[in-house]
């Protein structure tokens, strides 16, 4: 009864530990191909636990520094967009919109949005969250915007000389009539 035992309980570990090889190849295969960047951030003790393999190709920086200092982040984000204490401006802010100055110098617009992890008694103890790079979708944004206010500028114009033409034309055809 006890070999039994023995064998049900390795059978059992070698089931898990097949379970588990599988849930990470999934987990691999999901960060491989997905744009965005997972993390996850100890609000207790103010500090990154998890940041995905992504960070390093969204912003050229390897993540461990960042995951061992997250004041550190602070130095990635434009100083246009820089308030406050990084953990609560970066992580803790439920829908954020924000810019970084990447390894090489370019200038990327980030969307975060984070949620809470609670205990079962309603305490937060973590957030959660995604980073994507929105500036395709910024720069679409900002070029709609000039083209809108290119066409109305266009409209004025042709509003301006059509009544500049009108008001003119009425003496200019009193004074041909009086000649």
């Amino acid at each position: 009864a006890i070999l039994f035992g023995e064998d049900s309980f390795t059978s059992r570990m070698l089931q898990l530990e097949n379970e588990l090889q599988v849930s990470r190849a999934i987990y691999e295969q999901i960060m491989q191909h997905i744009e965005e960047v997972f993390w996850l951030v100890d609000i207790e003790k103010n500090r990154l636990l998890y940041v995905s393999p992504n960070f390093e190709k969204l912003t050229g920086k390897r993540p461990g520094i960042f995951i061992k200092n997250p004041a550190a982040l602070m130095a990635l984000v434009h100083p246009d967009d820089r308030a406050g204490d990084v953990i609560e401006q970066l992580f803790l802010s439920p829908n954020t919109e924000f810019r970084i100055i990447r390894a090489d110098g370019g200038v990327r617009w980030l969307r975060n949005r984070s949620f809470p992890i609670m205990t079962p008694d309603q305490q937060v103890v973590r957030y959660a969250g995604i980073t994507e790079d929105v500036t395709v979708h910024r720069e679409a944004q900002t070029q709609a915007f000039a083209l809108q206010l290119s066409r109305e500028k266009v409209k004025l114009l042709q509003s301006f000389v059509r009544d500049a033409s009108h008001d003119l034309r009425t003496p200019l055809t009193s004074m041909m009539l009086k000649l």
